[in-house]
């Protein structure tokens, strides 16, 4: 049986590459106004400055996180060096730009 994880319990989750390295925290969710659903993730690099727009389809919730008791962790599926090369934000309101959005769906889907 696995636990319901809530959007609310995401905001500060720790994000790990496939080798459980830490990349980061996430900050926030940003919502795709054309679907409601959750399209990016803000996250706070581990290491650096500033934020990284990391697209919904390149993390992962593994499904032991999602076991009663489990710490709630994310995965990024892509390679790690994909995140530490993402163009950063300075805030979080800047992820509110669509044009940001769309450059940051092409750098994802690369």
């Amino acid at each position: 049986m696995y636990k319901v994880a809530y959007a609310t319990q995401l905001l500060g989750v720790e994000l790990y590459d496939g080798q459980n390295s830490l990349l980061g925290a996430v900050q926030e969710a940003i919502l795709e106004p054309e679907s409601g659903k959750v399209g990016f993730y803000i996250v706070k690099p581990a290491n650096g400055d500033g934020l990284v727009m990391v697209h919904l389809r390149a993390i992962n919730i593994p499904k032991e996180a999602l076991l009663p008791g489990a710490t709630l962790t994310l995965v990024l599926t892509s390679d790690p060096q994909v995140f530490w090369d993402a163009p950063r934000i300075t805030s979080i309101e800047e992820a509110d730009d669509f044009a940001l959005q769309s450059e940051m769906r092409q750098y994802w889907d690369r």
